[in-house]
């Protein structure tokens, strides 16, 4: 182990992974009367008034401009006998080559300088796979609250029944997350549930399916954040966004049916009366709303230090009857250039006070835990420009995490369990369970990118994690039992990766050719074999895997363009499953008074998916592009549960689930892209995706009640899955009235519309007289759900500022929306059988968010 910790860290430091964070602009020079290449043209690539890169041409006319950032350039052409020719409005993407070619006119001709006016290109002649690009300008003003949201309007994602996102009917824990090229999830339960500001983000981009070497430890996609840069002038913005200004349809008693009213131990009845979270805790500004901005510059005194810092303060109740969400969210970053280095430190900094509304708890939520989320991160982006076609980037960043889920008033080394009331429905007395986790890790990462040729540009580097994991909670012992054991550990697992890729541009094709090899030591001890709890205890061991990828890009025509890709995609489990239960593994003896229990596997082999895809784009008229890829997953080796049995010579019996990799899946479909860009009045998008999702587990967890509970061997088969929707749809419109149509009051008016509709999830149908074994699980469907967001905003130029009053509407319809539905009805709150009171079959939770009614300030600088 620590001769390939050594090796690991002389790759850093010799090369060195990085999210694509730049892109690049490359092209040909020609002379007009002639049509030949011109050589030694002076190339400049300005952005705010600041050259930020520059070329000159060779022999055949091309030059290539390396590391630009996302954004909008120009670019000037110069060469002595020759008129000065400049581009502006060009638009550049991470990880993308925007392709210019220029005519340049002799000094002899009647001309001055040349201004043409960059067009966006729609078809991307260099997509070797699936993406979706969100721009800055498009991220402005959108009807959603935060980039989470965004996604679920891009092809191939969806979500399931708690909200969670899944990619090409992948698990939600499937997809890497990186902010400015540094993974951001959460290493212990994965995913990224931290909080950032749409402000902050320069450009958004989702690789779905098969993506390039550089990205590892992610199955499913790469949700890929390019954060914003100071420029060289004060800018700023300030948005005020009220609390919901409708009334919450379930906070007020008798809702939907009569509220049941239970009785306590004390025989007194518990009475539902809404609760302002608010008034509970006191926040810093006591009011519902948003407040969101950003202030961006150059520092005086400092020419070459430039600023950019955003903010977020939310405070909400849940629509709910009780619950509430808190958010603290600030993002600093400076930008200092020196020679040809560029050193960008950073600072994000968020907090989050929440507690999800649960249904048993509806007359008693001082007893449900409550939970905050604390997160830190700092690093620092260092790249050095060795020459107009090499260059460098080092990365070094710490992410602290801690949660706590915590009963206010109830001390923690006592353990209250809940009790119900006689049915069984609601809490009446006790407290909920409570845990903590407090996450470190250490990032070290790097790349070296070069532009060996014009046609080759080779990319090559390497990564380090070390994390620190410390888990503290209480658990049941066993999936079904009433008592309970405190669950403490602290792990330091060491993870990294090294990987080479080289793009090649030819006329005729474009291809990405890569390799990655990924490793993980959990650093834990492990059951030699996970069947047998007394099979002793050994080191787990440390996983290697390698991963080629291939994908290739060949133009059909100028408008046209197909693509093909193939690759190896493998992940490490989440580290929960893995460390679950870890001291019954080191000490197995507790399971002689247990009858069931569950345990992780810190020996689990990495999660494997092999994905290809095809797809065209299609340019038609000037600002039309449809989009159309097929794709298929074959993923092997899912966490899921497994187990035995275990007999002792009087006779008893445990039974014990454990983690392994005996779950899969397979994933087949098609998404369609149509969209229209840089119209004056009218742009927008339809997203569609078929997909068919099946496996045999939706989640890890999901296998373990029929290991403890099943009387044979567990049968592994397939079927659909849990989050597997058919059909999904997302339309997106954006209309506007320019400033200077002459239309009054209607000038600078824009009105931006998101759509959404999908089928029903998948679930099992129960006949009125109970299970049916012969019935197909999720074998019918509950139904669609649809629903449209709205945002309308008139602007008013007002000296050097822009002030904006906008309404926001989220369900515009305020259709109810089921999210489960009961499995002998088919339908949403509704049961074959009479009932004294129905205040438990008509839990608010079973369907999505209602209408809620915003209205917002905004004012920029």
């Amino acid at each position: 182990m620590k001769k390939l910790y050594c090796m690991v860290l002389l790759c850093i430091f010799s090369s060195a992974a990085w999210a694509g964070t730049v892109g690049k602009i490359a092209g040909t020079i020609l002379d007009k009367e002639s049509g030949k290449p011109l050589s030694v043209v002076s190339v400049q690539a300005l952005q705010d008034h600041r050259t930020v890169g520059q070329a000159i041409s060779d022999e055949n006319g091309n030059y290539y401009i390396l590391n630009l950032p996302p954004g909008t350039y120009t670019l000037q052409f110069q060469r002595i006998g020759y008129q000065f020719y400049r581009v502006d409005g060009l638009t550049v993407n991470a990880g993308r080559t925007t392709q210019l070619n220029a005519t340049l006119y002799s000094e002899a001709l009647p001309m001055e300088t040349v201004d043409v006016r960059g067009e966006r290109e729609l078809v991307t002649r260099d997509l070797t796979a699936s993406r979706s690009i969100v721009t800055r300008q498009q991220l402005e003003d959108i009807p959603l609250a935060d980039f989470k949201d965004i996604l679920e309007v891009q092809a191939g994602i969806s979500t399931d029944q708690s909200g969670e996102i899944h990619l090409r009917g992948g698990r939600t824990d499937e997809i890497a997350f990186f902010v400015d090229g540094v993974r951001v999830e959460n290493p212990f339960s994965g995913g990224f549930d931290g909080i950032f500001s749409n402000d902050a983000i320069q450009e958004l981009q989702v690789l779905s399916g098969t993506f390039n070497a550089e990205y590892g430890d992610a199955q499913s996609g790469v949700v890929n954040i390019v954060t914003r840069e100071g420029g060289s002038r004060l800018h700023g913005k300030i948005e005020i966004t009220s609390g919901a200004l409708n009334a919450s349809p379930y906070r007020k008693p008798n809702a939907l049916t009569t509220d049941k009213n239970p009785f306590d131990p004390e025989n007194n009845p518990l009475v539902y009366q809404e609760q302002d979270a608010l008034d509970q805790l006191k926040p810093l500004i006591p009011a519902e709303g948003e407040i969101e901005g950003y202030l961006s510059g150059r520092i005086p005194q400092l020419p070459e230090v430039n600023f950019f810092i955003s903010t977020r303060y939310l405070n909400e109740n849940s629509q709910l009857p009780h619950g509430y969400n808190l958010e603290r969210n600030t993002f600093g970053k400076l930008t200092f250039r020196y020679a040809n280095f560029k050193w960008s430190p950073f600072v994000d900094v968020s907090n989050r006070q929440y507690q999800p509304y649960r249904h048993s708890y509806k007359y008693a939520p001082e007893r449900q835990n409550q939970r905050e989320k604390d997160r830190t991160r700092i690093g620092l982006n260092m790249t050095h420009t060795v020459s107009p076609s090499l260059f460098y980037q080092l990365n070094i960043a710490q992410t602290t995490q801690t949660e706590d889920a915590f009963v206010p008033g109830q001390p923690r080394d006592e353990l209250d369990l809940p009790s119900y009331d006689p049915e069984f429905e609601f809490v009446i007395d006790g407290a909920d369970l409570m845990w903590a986790t407090e996450l470190k890790t250490v990032l070290f990462k790097g790349d070296v990118t070069a532009q060996v040729t014009p046609r080759h540009q080779l990319k090559w580097g390497a990564e380090l994690q070390h994390h620190s994991i410390q888990y503290a909670g209480i658990r049941p012992l066993g999936t079904f039992a009433r008592s309970f054991y405190r669950n403490e550990y602290l792990q330091k697992p060491l993870e990294g990766a090294v990987y080479a890729q080289d793009k090649i541009e030819l006329n005729y094709m474009v291809a990405n050719i890569g390799l990655r090899l990924d490793f993980l030591d959990t650093n834990t001890p492990a059951l030699a074999d996970p069947s047998d709890v007394t099979s002793g205890i050994i080191d787990a061991e440390t996983k290697i895997q390698l991963s080629p990828r291939i994908g290739l890009a060949v133009p059909v025509s100028e408008a046209t363009v197909v693509h093909f890709s193939y690759g190896h995609f493998f992940q490490n489990p989440e580290y929960q499953d893995m460390f679950q239960s870890l001291d019954i593994i080191r000490n197995p003896a507790p399971l002689d008074t247990l009858a069931q229990v569950f345990m992780g596997n810190p020996n689990a082999d990495p999660q494997k998916t092999v994905a290809f895809e095809a797809g065209i784009q299609h340019q038609f008229h000037t600002d039309w592009l449809i989009h159309a890829t097929a794709f298929y997953r074959d993923i092997t080796d899912l966490l899921g549960g497994t187990g035995s049995v275990r007999t002792y010579q009087d006779g008893a019996q445990i039974s014990y689930a454990y983690m392994d990799n005996v779950d899969f899946a397979n994933v087949k479909g098609i998404e369609f892209t149509l969209a229209r860009t840089g119209n004056r009045y009218i742009n927008g998008q339809l997203a569609y995706t078929l997909m068919y999702a099946k496996g045999n587990n939706a989640t890890p967890e999901s296998g373990i009640y029929e290991v403890l509970t099943a009387d044979t061997v567990t049968t592994y088969r397939d079927y659909y899955l849990s989050f597997d929707r058919r059909h999904d749809i997302a339309v997106s419109i954006d209309l506007t009235v320019p400033p200077d149509e002459g239309w009054g009051v209607l000038d600078d008016i824009s009105v931006k519309v998101i759509a959404q509709a999908a089928s029903g999830f998948p679930y099992t149908p129960v006949s009125r007289m109970g299970f049916d074994e012969d019935v197909e699980p999720n074998s019918a469907r509950q139904p669609w759900t649809a629903t449209v967001d709205l945002r309308a905003q008139k602007q008013i130029q007002a000296a050097q500022a822009t002030l904006a009053f906008f309404l926001e509407v989220t369900n515009l319809f305020d259709r109810i929306n089921p999210l489960f539905v009961n499995p002998q009805t088919g339908q949403l709150w509704e049961t074959p059988r009479e009932l004294a009171n129905y205040d438990a079959v008509y839990n608010p939770a079973l369907a999505d968010q209602r209408r809620i009614v915003k209205a917002g300030l905004k004012v920029e600088f």
